[in-house]
């Protein structure tokens, strides 16, 4: 729910009259505005509801305004557009976007009354919205949100005052799923909402901490059983993401199961029981539906066959899974052109190198593009979060269960293998990624700290090999602000540009690894270098973007910038969607700071 609070200024003459104009643009998040009408319907006591294209906003005002209902087009102009940018004559410039907004009429207000309000709600239906009116009214009288912030600051932190802001705003994301009008949190804001189920996870993974102390856990518990009975009864996959039309949940309904572009990711799977393992005995879950959804992911990895096209993950002989490589977060794809030809859709997790390659070894892009589909790929946090998934399972699989000594003995295997299959101990890091015939991709990225991190008290990695990892973040992947240390890139790649899409799992910097890399800082002591990342991501949010938000991702200061004279042209430039839930981590500022304050004796 919006509210807007309007204090006209004091002094002005008799018979001044306030005009609101809101002005709508309500589409999916992809679509361009529609140009058809909205349907608007004024109820007693000013009350207004404007429906469009499955959505309905209901709109109160306080006082009741006078009501002039009359529809018209305005051009409405987004300056830094969808964050995407390009090269200009003086520089790097974002790509600007226009679209039409509509506005349905105008809310006339006395000026002599006093202060106004004016309540905005949105649902896909009339019912949905006022649910939302009633939630943020109880909410609102038992001071819930602020009494919530209040426990926070109580507790014992590094960062007085700044940990229970940051849960503030995390508390802000929230969309209502298909079931029992429960609130998952949404992948962003504006227009990229819809809750994507890895970016749930990741969020609640850097998160649990907090929501546990707040008497929280429920939403935890509603978002991993929402998971469970999605799972795909045919791939044993968890959905990417809520259906995000009424035709995919009637397919849902009618078929059991979402249409299959919906199950193009083996790590929403693999992060559900990722999270499962880190929780566990702390939620109240039915462990019939969760011991049911892993037999079914677990079944899916023994059968599954490593020609088919966008597969689910394929369990190999030695314990690990092979899976499609854009399965994972780093979902990027770009073009190559190479000798005449062009590849379209190339995942960037492959090396550009090996694509062309394979075109200099005479097979045609369509064999190429057929072969970077299939399930042949090891990925370092794929299997980081598949031994925690089998984890979780071998301590809740009954002890008759005929699964325990087959997943018993991949996990036997998939923990002898795994250093054996990831350490390059040339670069003291993990390859970022290993093709089915052993050829590995060496240049380090995030996803090789992220694994290290997942299995930092595996027994797998020595104190010496996560010291190592440090060290390797530290001398080819870090990124600065300011002096201090801000996050790290995704990979150490030479496209060190962000202009859009074919960029975006290069050598950028996406804050969900930051938390990760908060935590392996705690684990080894690196105090200076922990309080560096603290301070310097709230610098973000204080000063730049969405105020008190972390942005989605960010671009290295390369190239022209255009940023203005002085130190803020050596910022990393925030790109893409202007806010993130899985960006806006609280867990670091109260616990693993207090992590290390304990190491050192502090």
């Amino acid at each position: 729910m919006l509210r807007l609070e309007i204090a006209p200024p004091a002094g002005l003459p008799d018979g001044v009259t306030l005009h609101l104009l809101p002005v709508f643009d309500v589409r999916h998040m992809y679509a361009t505005s529609a140009q058809d009408d909205y349907d608007v319907d004024v109820l007693p006591a000013g009350e207004v509801v404007v429906r469009h294209h499955g959505r309905a906003v209901v709109i109160r005002s306080q006082p009741e305004p006078a009501l002039r209902i009359k529809q018209r087009r305005v051009p409405l102009f987004y300056r830094m557009g969808s964050g995407f940018r390009y090269q200009a004559e003086d520089g790097i410039r974002f790509q600007s976007e226009e679209r039409f907004g509509c506005i349905v009429g105008e809310w006339q207000f006395a000026a002599g009354t006093g202060s106004c309000g004016v309540e905005f709600a949105v649902g896909r239906d009339e019912a949905e919205a006022r649910d939302l009116f009633e939630a943020a009214l109880s909410a609102e009288s038992e001071q819930a949100r602020y009494s919530e912030a209040g426990r926070l600051a109580l507790r014992n932190g590094a960062l007085p005052g700044v940990a229970e802001r940051v849960f503030v705003m995390a508390e802000k994301f929230g969309m209502v799923s298909l079931e029992s009008r429960l609130r998952l949190p949404e992948a962003g804001g504006w227009w990229f909402r819809t809750p994507w189920f890895r970016d749930v996870f990741e969020g609640y993974l850097s998160n649990w901490r907090t929501l546990l102390d707040l008497g929280l856990k429920d939403r935890i518990e509603a978002a991993c059983t929402m998971a469970a009975r999605l799972i795909d009864p045919i791939s044993g996959r968890v959905p990417n993401r809520l259906p995000e039309r009424h035709s995919d949940v009637e397919h849902l309904d009618t078929r059991g199961r979402l249409p299959d572009g919906y199950y193009h990711s083996v790590d929403a799977t693999t992060l559900l029981f990722t999270l499962l393992d880190t929780v566990d005995g702390q939620l109240e879950l039915d462990e019939g539906l969760f011991l049911s959804a892993f037999r079914r992911a677990a079944e899916a990895f023994l059968h599954a066959r490593s020609d088919t096209p966008e597969g689910t993950a394929v369990l190999g002989a030695d314990g690990l899974l092979r899976c499609v490589p854009w399965h994972s977060w780093t979902d990027g794809k770009r073009q190559v052109d190479f000798g005449g030809h062009m590849l379209a859709d190339m995942p960037i997790r492959v090396p550009r190198q090996w694509q062309i390659e394979e075109l200099v070894a005479g097979r045609t892009p369509g064999e190429v593009y057929r072969d970077q589909l299939l399930p042949t790929y090891l990925l370092p946090e794929i299997n980081a979060q598949w031994l925690r998934m089998l984890s979780w399972g071998m301590r809740h699989l009954p002890g008759e269960d005929p699964l325990r000594e087959t997943l018993g003995r991949a996990q036997s295997l998939a923990h002898a293998a795994y250093r054996a299959t990831f350490w390059n101990a040339a670069a003291g890091y993990l390859f970022n990624l290993v093709r089915s015939d052993g050829r590995a991709d060496d240049v380090p990225g995030s996803p090789g700290m992220v694994a290290a991190v997942l299995l930092a008290n595996s027994g797998i990695f020595s104190d010496g090999d996560l010291r190592q990892v440090w060290d390797t973040c530290r001398n080819r992947l870090v990124v600065m602000r300011q002096g201090k240390l801000f996050g790290i890139l995704v990979k150490a790649s030479d496209e060190r540009i962000y202009y859009g899409d074919p960029q975006y799992h290069e050598a950028v910097c996406w804050p969900r690894d930051s938390a990760y890399l908060a935590a392996l800082l705690a684990e080894l002591g690196e105090t200076g270098a922990l309080d560096d990342l603290l301070l310097s991501n709230l610098a973000h949010q204080q000063e730049e973007g969405v105020m008190f938000y972390n942005h989605e991702l960010f671009s290295l200061p390369e190239g022209r910038n255009p940023a203005g004279p002085g130190e803020t042209a050596e910022f990393p430039v925030p790109v893409k969607n202007p806010m993130q839930w899985w960006s806006q981590w609280c867990d670091p500022f109260l616990y693993d700071v207090r992590q290390y304050r304990h190491l050192a004796g502090e």
